[in-house]
Protein backbone atom coordinates (compact mmCIF):
# COMPACT_ATOMS: atom_id res chain seq x y z
CA UNK A 1 0.00 0.00 0.00
CA UNK A 2 2.76 2.45 1.29
CA UNK A 3 4.43 1.68 -2.38
CA UNK A 4 1.25 1.95 -4.44
CA UNK A 5 0.98 5.82 -2.73
CA UNK A 6 4.54 6.91 -3.61
CA UNK A 7 3.96 5.99 -7.31
CA UNK A 8 0.97 8.16 -7.20
CA UNK A 9 2.49 10.91 -5.76
CA UNK A 10 5.11 10.42 -8.77
CA UNK A 11 2.54 10.16 -11.69
CA UNK A 12 1.09 13.18 -10.26
CA UNK A 13 3.76 15.47 -10.21
CA UNK A 14 5.12 14.24 -13.48
CA UNK A 15 1.74 15.28 -14.86
CA UNK A 16 1.70 18.57 -13.75
CA UNK A 17 5.07 19.34 -15.48
CA UNK A 18 3.70 18.55 -18.44
CA UNK A 19 5.72 20.31 -21.15
CA UNK A 20 4.27 22.39 -23.96
CA UNK A 21 5.01 25.27 -25.99
CA UNK A 22 3.02 28.34 -26.70
CA UNK A 23 1.29 28.53 -28.59
CA UNK A 24 2.12 25.60 -31.24
CA UNK A 25 1.15 22.58 -28.75
CA UNK A 26 -1.95 24.42 -27.10
CA UNK A 27 -5.37 22.94 -28.12
CA UNK A 28 -8.40 22.64 -25.97
CA UNK A 29 -7.56 19.12 -24.25
CA UNK A 30 -5.59 21.02 -21.95
CA UNK A 31 -8.17 22.67 -20.48
CA UNK A 32 -8.33 22.01 -16.25
CA UNK A 33 -4.50 20.48 -16.98
CA UNK A 34 -1.46 21.48 -15.52
CA UNK A 35 1.20 22.03 -17.63
CA UNK A 36 4.97 24.16 -18.08
CA UNK A 37 5.30 26.55 -21.02
CA UNK A 38 8.61 25.88 -21.63
CA UNK A 39 9.71 28.30 -24.72
CA UNK A 40 10.19 32.05 -23.52
CA UNK A 41 6.79 34.41 -22.74
CA UNK A 42 6.92 38.06 -22.81
CA UNK A 43 4.54 40.11 -21.06
CA UNK A 44 2.21 42.63 -23.29
CA UNK A 45 -0.38 44.26 -21.32
CA UNK A 46 -0.77 45.21 -17.76
CA UNK A 47 -3.39 47.00 -16.18
CA UNK A 48 -3.82 49.77 -14.21
CA UNK A 49 -5.59 48.31 -11.08
CA UNK A 50 -3.63 45.25 -10.93
CA UNK A 51 0.09 45.79 -12.46
CA UNK A 52 1.45 42.09 -10.55
CA UNK A 53 -1.21 39.58 -11.14
CA UNK A 54 -3.53 39.72 -14.22
CA UNK A 55 -1.52 40.25 -17.32
CA UNK A 56 -0.83 39.02 -20.80
CA UNK A 57 1.94 36.90 -22.35
CA UNK A 58 2.82 36.09 -25.39
CA UNK A 59 5.62 34.13 -27.32
CA UNK A 60 6.79 37.46 -28.24
CA UNK A 61 6.63 41.03 -28.23
CA UNK A 62 3.58 41.64 -30.43
CA UNK A 63 3.63 44.67 -33.07
CA UNK A 64 0.68 47.10 -33.76
CA UNK A 65 -0.13 45.29 -37.51
CA UNK A 66 0.07 48.85 -39.31
CA UNK A 67 3.28 49.83 -37.88
CA UNK A 68 5.01 46.72 -39.76
CA UNK A 69 2.41 45.80 -42.91
CA UNK A 70 -0.45 48.33 -45.01
CA UNK A 71 -3.71 48.12 -43.70
CA UNK A 72 -6.31 46.63 -44.93
CA UNK A 73 -4.42 44.09 -46.80
CA UNK A 74 -3.97 40.26 -46.82
CA UNK A 75 -0.48 40.64 -44.36
CA UNK A 76 -2.46 43.19 -42.11
CA UNK A 77 -5.68 40.58 -41.83
CA UNK A 78 -3.22 37.54 -41.64
CA UNK A 79 -1.24 39.22 -39.04
CA UNK A 80 -4.11 40.15 -36.83
CA UNK A 81 -5.65 37.21 -36.83
CA UNK A 82 -2.22 35.18 -36.23
CA UNK A 83 -1.60 37.70 -33.27
CA UNK A 84 -4.90 36.15 -31.47
CA UNK A 85 -3.21 32.79 -31.29
CA UNK A 86 -0.23 34.24 -29.33
CA UNK A 87 -1.99 35.98 -26.68
CA UNK A 88 -2.09 34.26 -23.13
CA UNK A 89 -4.47 35.80 -20.72
CA UNK A 90 -2.27 35.11 -17.05
CA UNK A 91 -3.86 34.90 -13.71
CA UNK A 92 -1.96 35.12 -10.71
CA UNK A 93 -2.07 35.10 -6.86
CA UNK A 94 1.72 35.84 -6.86
CA UNK A 95 3.26 39.93 -6.59
CA UNK A 96 4.72 39.25 -10.44
CA UNK A 97 6.55 42.68 -9.85
CA UNK A 98 8.97 41.43 -7.50
CA UNK A 99 11.00 43.17 -4.69
CA UNK A 100 11.15 46.36 -7.15
CA UNK A 101 7.53 46.61 -6.98
CA UNK A 102 7.26 47.52 -10.90
CA UNK A 103 6.29 44.62 -14.26
CA UNK A 104 6.97 46.71 -17.93
CA UNK A 105 5.91 45.42 -20.93
CA UNK A 106 8.37 43.48 -22.52
CA UNK A 107 9.75 41.13 -19.06
CA UNK A 108 9.71 37.41 -20.06
CA UNK A 109 10.68 34.07 -18.51
CA UNK A 110 10.97 30.79 -20.13
CA UNK A 111 9.19 28.44 -17.24
CA UNK A 112 5.64 29.87 -17.10
CA UNK A 113 3.79 27.15 -15.09
CA UNK A 114 0.09 26.92 -14.05
CA UNK A 115 -3.61 25.24 -14.75
CA UNK A 116 -5.28 26.36 -18.45
CA UNK A 117 -8.83 26.98 -19.07
CA UNK A 118 -10.49 27.35 -22.27
CA UNK A 119 -13.49 29.57 -23.12
CA UNK A 120 -14.79 31.31 -26.45
CA UNK A 121 -11.37 30.63 -28.12
CA UNK A 122 -9.15 32.21 -26.04
CA UNK A 123 -6.70 30.38 -23.38
CA UNK A 124 -5.82 31.74 -19.88
CA UNK A 125 -3.42 30.22 -17.81
CA UNK A 126 -3.68 30.45 -13.59
CA UNK A 127 -0.32 30.38 -12.19
CA UNK A 128 0.62 27.25 -9.77
CA UNK A 129 3.74 28.71 -9.13
CA UNK A 130 5.38 32.44 -9.55
CA UNK A 131 8.03 32.82 -12.83
CA UNK A 132 11.22 34.41 -12.33
CA UNK A 133 10.45 37.35 -14.81
CA UNK A 134 13.62 39.10 -16.23
CA UNK A 135 14.33 41.58 -19.00
CA UNK A 136 13.35 45.45 -20.03
CA UNK A 137 14.58 46.36 -16.90
CA UNK A 138 13.96 50.12 -16.57
CA UNK A 139 16.42 52.29 -18.73
CA UNK A 140 18.00 54.84 -17.12
CA UNK A 141 18.54 57.00 -19.63
CA UNK A 142 18.27 57.38 -23.01
CA UNK A 143 20.32 55.19 -25.40
CA UNK A 144 23.60 56.50 -26.71
CA UNK A 145 23.37 57.97 -30.11
CA UNK A 146 26.22 59.37 -32.53
CA UNK A 147 27.81 62.30 -32.03
CA UNK A 148 26.10 65.11 -32.61
CA UNK A 149 25.99 69.18 -32.55
CA UNK A 150 22.37 69.63 -32.01
CA UNK A 151 19.75 67.29 -30.05
CA UNK A 152 16.16 67.56 -30.53
CA UNK A 153 12.96 65.98 -28.33
CA UNK A 154 9.51 65.00 -29.75
CA UNK A 155 7.20 64.51 -26.53
CA UNK A 156 3.42 64.44 -26.07
CA UNK A 157 2.99 64.70 -22.01
CA UNK A 158 0.14 63.77 -22.12
CA UNK A 159 -2.00 67.21 -20.98
CA UNK A 160 0.23 68.99 -18.87
CA UNK A 161 -2.29 71.97 -17.46
CA UNK A 162 -0.45 74.16 -14.96
CA UNK A 163 -2.85 76.15 -14.40
CA UNK A 164 -5.40 75.63 -11.22
CA UNK A 165 -8.38 76.27 -12.68
CA UNK A 166 -8.01 73.32 -15.10
CA UNK A 167 -7.17 70.67 -12.55
CA UNK A 168 -11.04 69.51 -12.33
CA UNK A 169 -11.78 68.04 -16.12
CA UNK A 170 -11.58 64.75 -17.22
CA UNK A 171 -7.93 64.59 -17.76
CA UNK A 172 -5.03 66.10 -16.55
CA UNK A 173 -4.25 66.47 -12.90
CA UNK A 174 -7.30 66.60 -11.03
CA UNK A 175 -5.45 68.39 -7.62
CA UNK A 176 -2.42 70.77 -6.30
CA UNK A 177 -0.84 67.29 -5.11
CA UNK A 178 -1.24 65.50 -8.31
CA UNK A 179 0.21 68.16 -10.49
CA UNK A 180 2.95 68.63 -8.48
CA UNK A 181 3.52 64.57 -8.79
CA UNK A 182 3.28 65.48 -12.44
CA UNK A 183 5.61 67.89 -12.58
CA UNK A 184 7.90 65.88 -10.57
CA UNK A 185 8.54 63.14 -13.11
CA UNK A 186 7.99 65.22 -16.14
CA UNK A 187 10.84 67.30 -14.67
CA UNK A 188 12.82 64.22 -14.06
CA UNK A 189 12.38 63.12 -17.65
CA UNK A 190 13.17 66.26 -19.11
CA UNK A 191 16.31 66.38 -17.16
CA UNK A 192 17.31 63.08 -18.11
CA UNK A 193 16.33 63.86 -22.70
CA UNK A 194 19.10 66.65 -22.10
CA UNK A 195 17.87 67.99 -25.36
CA UNK A 196 18.64 71.56 -27.03
CA UNK A 197 15.30 72.20 -28.42
CA UNK A 198 12.04 70.63 -27.07
CA UNK A 199 8.94 70.16 -28.65
CA UNK A 200 5.88 69.09 -26.56
CA UNK A 201 2.18 68.59 -27.19
CA UNK A 202 -0.82 68.39 -25.32
CA UNK A 203 -0.06 71.54 -23.31
CA UNK A 204 -2.20 73.69 -22.04
CA UNK A 205 -3.35 76.21 -24.23
CA UNK A 206 -1.72 79.75 -23.12
CA UNK A 207 1.11 80.31 -21.85
CA UNK A 208 1.03 79.44 -18.47
CA UNK A 209 1.97 75.77 -18.55
CA UNK A 210 4.51 76.97 -21.34
CA UNK A 211 6.88 79.01 -19.14
CA UNK A 212 6.07 76.68 -16.12
CA UNK A 213 7.87 73.87 -18.72
CA UNK A 214 10.54 76.54 -18.92
CA UNK A 215 11.04 77.07 -14.94
CA UNK A 216 10.76 73.11 -14.64
CA UNK A 217 13.85 72.57 -17.05
CA UNK A 218 15.92 75.30 -15.60
CA UNK A 219 14.88 74.29 -11.75
CA UNK A 220 15.80 70.72 -12.66
CA UNK A 221 19.19 71.72 -14.54
CA UNK A 222 20.18 74.10 -12.15
CA UNK A 223 20.50 76.67 -15.00
CA UNK A 224 18.79 79.76 -16.59
CA UNK A 225 19.56 78.24 -20.00
CA UNK A 226 16.00 77.24 -21.10
CA UNK A 227 13.52 79.74 -22.60
CA UNK A 228 10.32 79.17 -24.92
CA UNK A 229 8.87 80.30 -27.94
CA UNK A 230 6.17 82.91 -27.47
CA UNK A 231 3.22 82.33 -29.88
CA UNK A 232 1.39 85.37 -27.92
CA UNK A 233 -1.49 82.77 -26.52
CA UNK A 234 -2.69 84.51 -23.49
CA UNK A 235 -5.69 82.13 -22.87
CA UNK A 236 -5.76 79.35 -20.44
CA UNK A 237 -8.62 76.61 -21.19
CA UNK A 238 -8.66 73.18 -21.81
CA UNK A 239 -8.16 73.33 -25.52
CA UNK A 240 -4.08 71.68 -26.18
CA UNK A 241 -1.66 72.73 -28.37
CA UNK A 242 2.16 72.42 -29.40
CA UNK A 243 4.76 74.18 -28.18
CA UNK A 244 8.47 74.52 -27.72
CA UNK A 245 11.31 75.14 -24.88
CA UNK A 246 15.13 75.64 -26.22
CA UNK A 247 18.43 76.09 -24.89
CA UNK A 248 19.47 79.78 -25.67
CA UNK A 249 23.06 78.93 -25.33
CA UNK A 250 23.07 76.80 -28.27
CA UNK A 251 20.22 78.30 -30.12
CA UNK A 252 17.73 81.00 -31.51
CA UNK A 253 14.93 81.35 -33.05
CA UNK A 254 14.91 82.63 -36.74
CA UNK A 255 11.62 84.39 -37.70
CA UNK A 256 8.39 83.96 -36.13
CA UNK A 257 6.73 80.57 -34.73
CA UNK A 258 4.41 79.74 -37.58
CA UNK A 259 0.72 77.95 -37.45
CA UNK A 260 -0.81 76.58 -39.73
CA UNK A 261 -4.47 77.61 -41.16
CA UNK A 262 -6.72 74.25 -41.02
CA UNK A 263 -8.27 71.54 -38.73
CA UNK A 264 -6.81 71.31 -35.11
CA UNK A 265 -4.51 74.48 -36.10
CA UNK A 266 -2.80 74.85 -33.25
CA UNK A 267 -1.79 71.27 -32.72
CA UNK A 268 0.29 71.85 -36.17
CA UNK A 269 3.44 75.00 -35.98
CA UNK A 270 6.84 75.48 -36.64
CA UNK A 271 9.49 77.25 -35.57
CA UNK A 272 13.18 78.09 -37.72
CA UNK A 273 16.05 77.86 -35.14
CA UNK A 274 19.83 78.97 -35.86
CA UNK A 275 22.30 77.33 -34.34
CA UNK A 276 25.02 80.04 -32.22
CA UNK A 277 28.09 78.03 -33.07
CA UNK A 278 27.56 78.34 -37.28
CA UNK A 279 25.11 79.82 -37.85
CA UNK A 280 23.22 76.76 -39.49
CA UNK A 281 19.04 76.59 -39.12
CA UNK A 282 16.89 73.75 -39.42
CA UNK A 283 12.60 73.87 -39.35
CA UNK A 284 10.96 71.96 -36.36
CA UNK A 285 7.71 71.34 -37.08
CA UNK A 286 5.46 69.68 -34.25
CA UNK A 287 2.25 67.81 -35.31
CA UNK A 288 -0.55 66.14 -33.33
CA UNK A 289 -3.08 64.85 -35.96
CA UNK A 290 -6.76 63.47 -34.94
CA UNK A 291 -7.28 61.10 -32.21
CA UNK A 292 -8.02 57.38 -33.36
CA UNK A 293 -10.74 57.73 -30.36
CA UNK A 294 -14.62 58.85 -31.31
CA UNK A 295 -17.27 58.15 -33.28
CA UNK A 296 -16.59 59.13 -37.00
CA UNK A 297 -19.00 59.25 -39.57
CA UNK A 298 -19.43 58.17 -43.02
CA UNK A 299 -15.46 57.95 -44.19
CA UNK A 300 -14.15 58.84 -40.59
CA UNK A 301 -16.12 55.67 -39.46
CA UNK A 302 -13.14 52.81 -38.56
CA UNK A 303 -13.16 50.61 -41.84
CA UNK A 304 -11.65 47.64 -40.20
CA UNK A 305 -8.45 47.95 -42.25
CA UNK A 306 -6.41 48.69 -38.42
CA UNK A 307 -6.09 52.22 -38.64
CA UNK A 308 -9.55 53.14 -36.39
CA UNK A 309 -11.66 56.01 -36.02
CA UNK A 310 -11.07 59.70 -38.39
CA UNK A 311 -8.27 58.05 -40.97
CA UNK A 312 -9.59 60.24 -43.67
CA UNK A 313 -9.63 63.37 -41.35
CA UNK A 314 -5.73 62.20 -40.27
CA UNK A 315 -5.03 61.71 -44.33
CA UNK A 316 -6.59 65.07 -44.92
CA UNK A 317 -4.38 66.87 -41.86
CA UNK A 318 -1.17 65.15 -43.58
CA UNK A 319 -1.88 66.86 -47.12
CA UNK A 320 -2.58 70.08 -45.74
CA UNK A 321 0.88 69.84 -43.44
CA UNK A 322 2.60 69.33 -46.94
CA UNK A 323 1.01 72.61 -47.89
CA UNK A 324 2.12 73.86 -44.70
CA UNK A 325 6.21 72.60 -45.01
CA UNK A 326 6.18 74.40 -48.47
CA UNK A 327 5.06 77.52 -46.80
CA UNK A 328 7.44 77.30 -44.35
CA UNK A 329 10.36 76.73 -46.78
CA UNK A 330 9.50 80.02 -48.25
CA UNK A 331 9.27 81.81 -44.80
CA UNK A 332 11.99 81.13 -43.74
CA UNK A 333 14.49 80.17 -46.56
CA UNK A 334 15.17 77.34 -45.75
CA UNK A 335 14.33 73.08 -46.64
CA UNK A 336 15.66 71.45 -44.08
CA UNK A 337 12.86 70.28 -42.18
CA UNK A 338 12.25 67.71 -39.26
CA UNK A 339 8.65 66.66 -38.54
CA UNK A 340 8.22 65.39 -34.80
CA UNK A 341 4.39 64.80 -32.72
CA UNK A 342 2.30 62.27 -31.85
CA UNK A 343 0.51 61.72 -35.49
CA UNK A 344 -1.98 58.80 -34.22
CA UNK A 345 -1.03 56.84 -36.60
CA UNK A 346 1.14 54.10 -36.93
CA UNK A 347 4.35 53.34 -39.57
CA UNK A 348 2.42 51.80 -42.16
CA UNK A 349 -1.21 54.00 -42.51
CA UNK A 350 -2.07 56.11 -44.94
CA UNK A 351 -1.05 59.39 -43.38
CA UNK A 352 2.67 58.01 -43.08
CA UNK A 353 2.10 57.21 -46.47
CA UNK A 354 1.40 60.69 -47.63
CA UNK A 355 5.05 61.86 -45.93
CA UNK A 356 6.62 59.24 -47.38
CA UNK A 357 5.58 60.11 -50.94
CA UNK A 358 6.64 63.49 -50.47
CA UNK A 359 10.05 61.98 -49.98
CA UNK A 360 10.14 62.30 -46.06
CA UNK A 361 12.30 59.79 -44.34
CA UNK A 362 10.97 57.79 -40.96
CA UNK A 363 14.47 58.09 -38.66
CA UNK A 364 13.16 55.92 -36.09
CA UNK A 365 12.68 53.22 -38.50
CA UNK A 366 16.31 54.11 -39.74
CA UNK A 367 18.23 53.75 -36.99
CA UNK A 368 15.65 52.32 -34.40
CA UNK A 369 13.62 49.73 -36.06
CA UNK A 370 12.37 47.92 -33.28
CA UNK A 371 11.75 50.92 -30.88
CA UNK A 372 8.28 51.77 -29.81
CA UNK A 373 7.03 54.91 -28.44
CA UNK A 374 3.47 53.40 -27.26
CA UNK A 375 1.68 50.33 -26.37
CA UNK A 376 -2.32 49.81 -26.44
CA UNK A 377 -4.02 46.03 -25.50
CA UNK A 378 -0.97 44.10 -26.13
CA UNK A 379 0.53 45.45 -28.93
CA UNK A 380 3.32 48.04 -29.67
CA UNK A 381 4.15 50.18 -32.48
CA UNK A 382 5.36 53.80 -33.39
CA UNK A 383 2.53 56.58 -33.11
CA UNK A 384 5.00 59.12 -32.41
CA UNK A 385 7.46 59.83 -35.28
CA UNK A 386 10.51 61.92 -36.59
CA UNK A 387 10.22 62.32 -40.72
CA UNK A 388 12.69 64.73 -42.49
CA UNK A 389 13.01 65.94 -45.50
CA UNK A 390 15.32 65.07 -48.23
CA UNK A 391 17.85 67.87 -47.60
CA UNK A 392 17.58 66.99 -43.56
CA UNK A 393 18.03 63.25 -43.93
CA UNK A 394 22.28 63.39 -44.41
CA UNK A 395 22.17 65.60 -41.40
CA UNK A 396 20.67 62.94 -39.09
CA UNK A 397 23.09 61.46 -36.99
CA UNK A 398 20.49 59.38 -34.59
CA UNK A 399 17.01 58.19 -33.50
CA UNK A 400 15.64 56.42 -30.50
CA UNK A 401 13.00 56.73 -28.12
CA UNK A 402 13.12 56.54 -24.33
CA UNK A 403 11.15 53.75 -23.13
CA UNK A 404 10.17 55.27 -19.60
CA UNK A 405 6.23 55.06 -20.55
CA UNK A 406 5.21 52.61 -22.83
CA UNK A 407 5.94 49.90 -21.21
CA UNK A 408 4.45 51.06 -17.86
CA UNK A 409 1.40 50.72 -16.31
CA UNK A 410 -0.53 53.32 -15.59
CA UNK A 411 -0.60 52.55 -11.53
CA UNK A 412 3.11 53.89 -11.64
CA UNK A 413 1.42 57.09 -13.11
CA UNK A 414 0.97 60.15 -10.76
CA UNK A 415 -2.56 59.98 -10.25
CA UNK A 416 -1.99 56.52 -8.23
CA UNK A 417 -0.82 57.34 -4.75
CA UNK A 418 0.53 53.21 -4.00
CA UNK A 419 2.57 53.35 -7.12
CA UNK A 420 3.41 56.34 -7.17
CA UNK A 421 7.39 57.45 -7.19
CA UNK A 422 9.57 60.80 -7.47
CA UNK A 423 11.22 59.12 -11.23
CA UNK A 424 10.16 59.54 -14.96
CA UNK A 425 8.55 56.33 -15.67
CA UNK A 426 5.16 56.70 -16.63
CA UNK A 427 5.25 60.29 -16.44
CA UNK A 428 2.90 60.00 -19.66
CA UNK A 429 1.65 57.40 -21.73
CA UNK A 430 4.12 57.93 -24.91
CA UNK A 431 7.73 57.90 -25.34
CA UNK A 432 9.96 60.35 -25.87
CA UNK A 433 11.54 60.21 -29.01
CA UNK A 434 14.75 61.84 -29.61
CA UNK A 435 16.84 62.72 -33.06
CA UNK A 436 20.54 64.07 -32.76
CA UNK A 437 21.84 65.74 -36.19
CA UNK A 438 25.02 67.09 -37.19
CA UNK A 439 24.02 70.32 -39.50
CA UNK A 440 26.65 71.40 -41.57
CA UNK A 441 28.47 74.94 -42.18
CA UNK A 442 26.51 77.16 -44.53
CA UNK A 443 28.50 79.10 -47.22
CA UNK A 444 27.31 80.77 -50.45
CA UNK A 445 23.56 79.44 -49.82
CA UNK A 446 24.81 76.26 -50.03
CA UNK A 447 24.51 73.39 -47.19
CA UNK A 448 27.14 71.29 -47.44
CA UNK A 449 27.16 67.32 -44.99
CA UNK A 450 30.64 67.16 -43.39
CA UNK A 451 30.33 63.37 -43.76
CA UNK A 452 29.56 63.14 -47.85
CA UNK A 453 32.39 62.36 -50.21
CA UNK A 454 30.93 64.84 -52.93
CA UNK A 455 31.51 68.76 -52.96
CA UNK A 456 29.26 71.43 -53.84
CA UNK A 457 30.15 74.28 -53.98
CA UNK A 458 29.41 77.91 -56.02
CA UNK A 459 31.84 78.46 -58.86
CA UNK A 460 33.20 82.00 -58.56
CA UNK A 461 33.79 82.38 -61.98
CA UNK A 462 30.51 82.11 -64.21
CA UNK A 463 28.23 81.84 -60.69
CA UNK A 464 26.90 78.27 -61.45
CA UNK A 465 27.68 75.50 -59.11
CA UNK A 466 29.98 72.23 -59.58
CA UNK A 467 29.43 69.19 -58.37
CA UNK A 468 32.78 67.16 -57.45
CA UNK A 469 33.19 63.60 -56.12
CA UNK A 470 33.71 60.06 -57.34
CA UNK A 471 31.30 58.12 -59.93
CA UNK A 472 28.79 60.54 -59.91
CA UNK A 473 25.66 59.27 -62.25
CA UNK A 474 22.88 62.08 -61.94
CA UNK A 475 22.28 65.06 -60.60
CA UNK A 476 18.86 66.74 -60.27
CA UNK A 477 17.57 70.18 -58.90
CA UNK A 478 14.09 69.66 -57.40
CA UNK A 479 11.61 73.31 -56.65
CA UNK A 480 9.92 73.82 -53.26
CA UNK A 481 7.39 72.12 -54.98
CA UNK A 482 9.07 68.86 -55.34
CA UNK A 483 9.35 69.34 -59.09
CA UNK A 484 12.54 68.15 -61.32
CA UNK A 485 13.60 71.56 -63.33
CA UNK A 486 16.83 70.11 -64.14
CA UNK A 487 18.41 66.93 -65.23
CA UNK A 488 21.85 66.43 -65.73
CA UNK A 489 22.27 62.24 -66.11
CA UNK A 490 25.61 60.92 -67.38
CA UNK A 491 25.93 58.01 -69.58
CA UNK A 492 29.03 57.06 -67.62
CA UNK A 493 30.07 58.19 -63.97
CA UNK A 494 31.59 61.20 -63.90
CA UNK A 495 33.78 62.99 -61.29
CA UNK A 496 32.27 66.52 -61.85
CA UNK A 497 29.05 68.35 -63.48
CA UNK A 498 28.45 72.02 -63.81
CA UNK A 499 24.83 72.75 -62.18
CA UNK A 500 23.98 75.80 -64.11
CA UNK A 501 21.51 78.47 -62.33
CA UNK A 502 20.55 80.64 -65.99
CA UNK A 503 17.19 79.29 -65.85
CA UNK A 504 16.48 79.30 -62.57
CA UNK A 505 14.07 81.26 -60.79
CA UNK A 506 14.98 82.75 -57.34
CA UNK A 507 13.71 81.21 -54.66
CA UNK A 508 15.42 77.62 -52.95
CA UNK A 509 15.88 74.68 -54.67
CA UNK A 510 17.83 70.75 -53.17
CA UNK A 511 20.46 69.76 -55.91
CA UNK A 512 19.96 65.59 -55.47
CA UNK A 513 23.42 64.16 -56.26
CA UNK A 514 22.90 60.15 -57.61
CA UNK A 515 26.41 57.82 -57.17
CA UNK A 516 26.17 53.72 -57.30
CA UNK A 517 26.59 53.79 -53.43
CA UNK A 518 23.72 56.39 -51.88
CA UNK A 519 22.05 59.44 -53.22
CA UNK A 520 23.22 63.01 -51.38
CA UNK A 521 21.51 66.08 -51.42
CA UNK A 522 22.38 69.64 -50.68
CA UNK A 523 20.27 73.06 -50.38
CA UNK A 524 20.97 75.87 -53.38
CA UNK A 525 19.40 79.35 -52.54
CA UNK A 526 19.54 81.39 -55.66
Amino acid sequence: MFLLVCITVQIGQLYAQQSVVFPDEFNSSLAGKEIVITNPMYVIQTFYDDPYDNIYMSDELLPSPTDVVLPGTNDYYTMYSTQKEHSLKVVSSYSLGGAEKFLRVGAYTSQLKGKVSYSKGYYTLTLTEKPLLAGNERPAAPAALASANLKIVGFNLEFYMASPSNWDVSYGAKSASEFAKQRTKIGAALKGLDADIYSFCEVEEGNYSLRDLADLLNEVTSSNRYTYVDDGDSEVTTYTKNVFIYNKEKVKPYLNLKTYDGYLAKRHVAQCFEMLSNGERLIVSMNHLKSKGGSGKGENADQGDGQGQYNALRVSEANDCLTFFDELKLYYGDTDILVLGDLNAYSQEDPLQVFYNAGFTNELKRFSPTAYSYSYRGRVGNLDHALTTTSLTEQIAGATIWNINAAESDYFGYSNTSGYAANPYRCSDHNPVIVSLHLGSTADGVSTTTASPITFFKDAADANYQVMGPSIERVEVVDSMGRVVADYKNATSSTSVNVSTTNLQRGLYIVRVSTPVKDYAYKLLK
